[in-house]
C-alpha cells in the first residue's frame, strides 16, 4: 500500500483545512498538525490511505482514496519516519468529507487512546 511522503503533507493539510473550515474545535487533547508519522490503513481491505493530516493521543484525521462510513472501524499502522517505533490502532470514523481529486478527509477517535509514551515515541 502506498504511504504518504513528506512532500505530500502540505497539499494534504491544505485540502483538509479547506474541507473542515468553519467547524468548531471540540478536542481536549493537543493535536499535532505536522506530525512526522507514516500512516497505513491495514483494514478494511481495499481502504487506501494517502496521508495523515493530524494526530492526537485520542484520534486522528487522515486522507483516504475512498469514503468511509461513520461508525466504521479503520485499523491503522502508525510509525515514525525512522521506523524505530510503530503502533497499531483502531480509529472509529466520526466524520468523512469529500475533498478534491476524489480524496476523502476522514477523522475520528481511537478506540483506545495512545499512551503519552506511545505518542511521544511516534513524534
Amino acid at each position: 500500500m502506498p504511504q504518504s511522503s513528506p512532500s505530500a503533507w502540505p497539499v494534504l493539510k491544505r485540502l483538509a483545512r479547506r474541507v473542515w473550515r468553519g467547524h468548531a474545535e471540540r478536542r481536549a487533547g493537543k493535536r499535532y498538525q505536522d506530525a512526522p508519522v507514516i500512516c497505513s490503513v491495514l483494514t478494511p481491505a481495499g481502504a487506501e490511505g494517502v496521508g495523515l493530516v493530524n494526530l492526537s493521543a485520542r484520534g486522528a484525521c487522515l486522507v483516504l482514496r475512498g469514503p468511509a462510513e461513520a461508525g466504521a472501524l479503520l485499523r491503522l499502522h502508525l510509525s515514525n519516519l525512522q521506523y524505530l517505533h510503530a503502533q497499531t490502532v483502531t480509529l472509529r470514523v466520526a466524520n468523512c468529507k469529500a475533498g478534491a481529486n476524489g480524496l476523502w478527509i476522514v477523522g475520528g477517535p481511537f478506540v483506545e487512546p495512545l499512551s503519552p509514551q506511545a505518542l511521544g515515541a511516534l513524534l
